[in-house]
């Protein structure tokens, strides 16, 4: 496959291609609504219905979204990165409205850098509220957007903070085990993972062991225990790898590739969700593969190495571009979605 999100992914074509991208946009709806599906505690069912208020605006080209209490009213709001229109559109859950009613703050959007990516919420200055960071595709950074309680966000001194070459994806997790909520974040030209440790008020600083090497073109980042020793490691796709890059972490955010090291997976591997499908304790990976429309199973030993079962790739529709894992069906295992960007819908596959 030789272009995901409209872009030619060669080592000089990243930036060719920076607006009007139609199959970027589906996939981003897509992917916001298997956002929404991990996220969210859901009835044992499998069908869905729209509500009459969807879908609700947002600004250009919109791409990813993090779900999370806002503005301090326990119920989950929506904050969305929007590539064309660089800046993140935040949209208050009002539920006296109705279901999954949204509504946009006067204050909204919030401007970002060049090219906002993907998202993520977390507190990252320790006052309780919900803090954003915004990878920023084409100004090579992420913004750090602070909470002041109320939904509104304001950067501080210290933002934009250098992300890589094209960064893409990015995860908060506590990564060198001090309590406070620190980013990963995947650069696609860089073939690699920034690293940025949280100082504890919101900052963050690079260690010297970052970055740390991928394979090919990543473009997500993933954080989850995957050799059972109680900190969060990394799992990163490789879109031009067929791979997934395993990063194991030593307890204090410095990481280390285990001989086994990429893992085999589908042509395309362009998203990653971690979660036990097997019962058995530890947390396997399942890879959306855009170039070879199906979802690689990766079962884990518990030490973090992998191995594909005989059922394994399942088949999915078109351009499979995110994949999200939940319990859809009610029977308290994880099941998949996966956004298929030029299929134009949604694959369902339920865990047996």
């Amino acid at each position: 496959m030789l272009a995901i999100d409209g872009q030619d992914l060669g080592a000089a074509g990243g930036r060719l291609a920076r607006r009007g991208r139609s199959a970027l946009v589906l996939a981003a709806a897509l992917a916001a609504l298997c956002a929404v599906l991990a996220g969210t505690a859901l009835a044992a069912s499998t069908n869905f219905v729209e509500p009459v208020s969807s879908p609700e605006a947002a600004g250009g080209a919109p791409q990813w979204f993090a779900a999370a209490d806002l503005n301090g009213d326990g119920d989950r709001d929506l904050a969305v990165a929007n590539v064309d229109s660089d800046n993140v559109t935040i949209l208050f859950n009002l539920p006296e409205l109705g279901p999954a009613n949204f509504a946009e703050p006067i204050w909204s959007p919030e401007p970002v850098g060049d090219a906002a990516f993907s998202v993520v919420a977390a507190d990252f200055d320790g006052d309780g509220d919900q803090d954003l960071a915004v990878a920023n595709e084409f100004s090579d950074n992420v913004t750090i957007l602070r909470n002041n309680g109320a939904g509104n966000f304001a950067q501080p001194a210290t933002s934009p903070e250098a992300g890589g070459d094209e960064p893409t994806g990015l995860v908060a997790s506590d990564l060198d085990g001090d309590g406070d909520q620190d980013l990963a974040v995947a650069s696609f030209l860089s073939n690699a993972v920034t690293i940025l440790r949280n100082t504890g008020a919101g900052n963050f600083v690079q260690p010297a062991t970052s970055p740390e090497a991928t394979g090919s073109v990543p473009r997500e980042v993933v954080a989850a225990d995957l050799d059972g020793d109680a900190d969060p490691d990394l799992a990163v796709p490789n879109s031009f790898g067929a791979s997934v890059t395993i990063l194991k972490n030593n307890g204090a955010g410095d990481f280390v590739q285990p001989p086994t090291s990429p893992e085999a997976a589908g042509s395309g591997s362009r998203s990653v969700a971690a979660a036990d499908f097997d019962g058995d304790g530890d947390r396997d990976l399942a890879v959306a593969n855009a170039g070879s429309d199906d979802v690689t199973i990766l079962r884990n030993n518990g030490a973090g190495n992998f191995v594909q079962p005989a059922t394994s790739p399942e088949a999915a529709g078109d351009g499979p571009f995110s994949v999200a894992a939940a319990d859809l069906d009610g029977d308290a295992d994880p099941d998949l979605a996966v956004a298929n960007s030029f299929s134009d819908n949604v694959t369902i596959l339920r865990n047996r």
